[in-house]
């Protein structure tokens, strides 16, 4: 998102079924953790997982998340209470997003 200062890039591999994400700026924020989510069409958000900051992370997914994930899906960062949203729904201002486009 313009202005939050966070910045990722993700890969989806539609055959290891990974996705591949690392953050390319922002800064660890004391108490709060990122979290991802993929958002498929109007349907809710579905988390996976907690981001570390200033790294990178392969996230395996299930069968459910390789259904939902695919051309047009977005993919997006919250800024959740440490460990990630308590509730399964984002609680959080996003700070960055993205559509899932083939490249």
């Amino acid at each position: 998102q313009e202005g939050s200062g966070v910045e990722f890039v993700a890969v989806y591999d539609q055959v290891s079924g990974e996705v591949r994400i690392t953050s390319l700026s922002g800064e660890a924020i004391p108490d709060r953790d990122y979290e991802l989510w993929y958002i498929k069409g109007d349907q809710p958000a579905v988390s996976m997982g907690v981001l570390p900051i200033n790294e990178r992370r392969e996230i395996p997914l299930d069968a459910a998340a390789k259904a939902g994930i695919g051309e047009g899906t977005t993919l997006a960062v919250t800024l959740e209470q440490k460990g990630g949203s308590p509730t399964g729904v984002a609680q959080g201002p996003i700070v960055a997003a993205g559509t899932i486009t083939p490249i």
